[in-house]
This record gives structure tokens, C-alpha cells and sequence, in this order.
């Protein structure tokens, strides 16, 4: 149904160069129906694993 992305970078100061990190933090709009029976849902788990092989990430994502 929909979405909304909001981009964040965090900077620490504590390193000789500060080091930035930039994540999102996404909010995803599903239908009601999303929730009911298991041929529609998709597991916190489920995503994590597809976001980490999308980015190719060597670690899994929170």
C-alpha cells in the first residue's frame, strides 16, 4: 500500500576521524488481511535476511 523512508546519519566523534553512519528507518503501510494466515506475512527474520542479501552484507541486519 505504501510506505515512508526516512534517511538518518549519525556521526562518531570519539574516533581520530569521525565516522559516519548512514541507515533508514522504514515504516511499511500493508493491508489489514497482511496479518491473518501465513500465505501473506513476511517475518521480521524473513526481511532481515532479504535485506541482507540485497545489500550483500556480511552481517545481519537490525
Amino acid at each position: 500500500m505504501g510506505y515512508v523512508r526516512s534517511t538518518e546519519v549519525t556521526i562518531n566523534h570519539e574516533e581520530d576521524q569521525p565516522m559516519y553512519h548512514h541507515h533508514m528507518h522504514v515504516l511499511l503501510f500493508m493491508k489489514s488481511s497482511y496479518f491473518t494466515g501465513t500465505d501473506n506475512y513476511i517475518s521480521q527474520a524473513e526481511w532481515t535476511g532479504y535485506w541482507q542479501r540485497a545489500m550483500k552484507l556480511a552481517y545481519v541486519p537490525l
